[in-house]
């Protein structure tokens, strides 16, 4: 593996690549390469010295230090954003209520199930549904602000953005420039990155205008314009 110059913090809105990002990393250098931090030490840097971590800042009180290189990765689309992230938790309790271990460590995840999910799996209503889907929203919304005020109206050097569109559409060129803000200017070894992203079918899954959720003008209904404009400059 090449010798990384500085490691790369992940810090990603959830539900905007970073899983499909981390897959690409690990298929090129391997699992030695990636810190989840929620399921392997909970430190920053990473305890076993991965070059590349994973972090929600969920409790917005991850630093910027000036001698790490951060790539924020988010959804350009802040409705997409909000669906997606929402549907992610309809798939963890399809089958009902379960608990995560990362529930015992951040209450912003408690009890997601009895708030949101519970309430409609019980009617089975469509109206149901999409009124919990706009609470939803309306609950995380300030996070959500001030996630993106922190991290996406920096203008510094080690602060990198990566858009989940930029990723789906182009992950051949996405996957050679985090490889370099790794490891400076390794010789990237181009042969082996098609057959990494071929293996990963990459696609947008899901179409947010075919979404029971989709909303015209979702962004000024909940007052999310002005972060939607800030997303659209990065």
């Amino acid at each position: 593996m090449h010798r990384h110059k500085k490691r790369l913090q992940g810090v990603s809105v959830p539900r905007s690549g970073h899983h499909l990002l981390e897959k690409l990393l690990v298929s090129y250098f391997g699992p030695q390469i990636y810190c989840d931090y929620y399921d392997c030490c909970r430190e920053i840097p990473c305890r076993y010295k991965k070059p590349f971590s994973k972090h929600h800042d969920l409790l917005l009180e991850l630093a910027n230090e000036s001698d790490t290189q951060y790539l924020i990765q988010f959804r350009r689309d802040v409705q997409a954003q909000f669906e997606s992230y929402f549907r992610f938790f309809e798939v963890q309790y399809a089958d009902g209520d379960r608990q995560f271990e990362v529930q015992n460590h951040f209450p912003y995840f408690q009890n997601y199930h009895g708030t949101y999910v519970e309430k409609y799996q019980k009617s089975g209503d469509p109206v149901d549904r999409l009124n919990v889907y706009h609470q939803f929203v309306l609950d995380h919304r300030q996070w959500y602000r001030e996630f993106v005020e922190k991290w996406m109206s920096v203008e510094t050097t080690n602060v990198h953005f990566l858009a989940y569109e930029d990723l789906v559409n182009n992950p051949k060129l996405q996957l050679g420039r985090v490889v370099r803000l790794m490891f400076g200017r390794p010789p990237i070894q181009f042969w082996k990155i098609p057959k990494i992203i071929n293996r990963q079918n990459i696609s947008f899954k899901n179409i947010l205008k075919d979404s029971d959720l989709y909303k015209p003008g979702f962004c000024e209904h909940f007052g999310l314009q002005d972060i939607q404009n800030l997303l659209l400059q990065r």
